[in-house]
């Protein structure tokens, strides 16, 4: 049992990584590339290897900060993405924990114009009226827990025409074990 123990104490001394501190850059400004590769550096085993950060602002798992579009990676849930005008974007998740989010910006910060979404998941993200849907679900919903007649509920709103409509709502079950 010793061995044991005194192995796997040997094995997470090599593979533990020294933390890294944020980078002492602004949280506002665009990253110039050395800037990057540091960023990169402390962003390591945070998010996806193949992001290339454009602010240093990333905070937490749900604001995992602004990197750059690239058609290699499918997955920018909580990421504030840089994306340039009249892209077409297919098979890509960008969904967000609350609703309108500005996500999706330009260099300049604003919404691009013209993109097209193909199979995308949007849902929570501020749109521009010139942005195309194809089977892209682009809703923005919320969940809040409420109690009725001493149950509790889990209830989804969706804003629909400017105005919050429940859409589901499901019991919680106390778990007993």
């Amino acid at each position: 049992m010793k061995t044991i123990f005194f192995l796997l104490l040997m094995c997470s001394v090599a593979y533990a990584q020294p933390m890294l501190m944020k980078p002492n850059i602004s949280s506002s400004k665009i990253l110039s590339k050395a800037e990057q590769v540091q960023v990169r550096a402390y962003l390591k085993r945070k998010v996806h290897k193949d992001l290339t950060p454009v602010k240093n602002d990333h905070v937490d798992n749900s604001s995992r900060g602004t990197v750059k579009y690239s058609r290699n990676v499918r997955n920018y849930a909580y990421h504030k993405v840089v994306i340039a005008d009249g892209s077409v974007i297919q098979d890509t998740n960008f969904s967000q924990p609350i609703p309108f989010k500005r996500v999706i910006v330009n260099k300049q910060g604003g919404l691009p114009k013209n993109l097209t979404f193909i199979r995308c998941n949007v849902r929570n993200v501020e749109a521009d009226p010139s942005w195309t849907f194809i089977h892209s679900p682009h809703s923005h919903n919320k969940r809040r827990i409420i109690t009725d007649n001493g149950k509790q509920y889990e209830v989804v709103d969706r804003y629909i025409n400017g105005d919050w409509k429940e859409i589901s709502r499901s019991e919680i079950y106390e778990d007993i074990n």
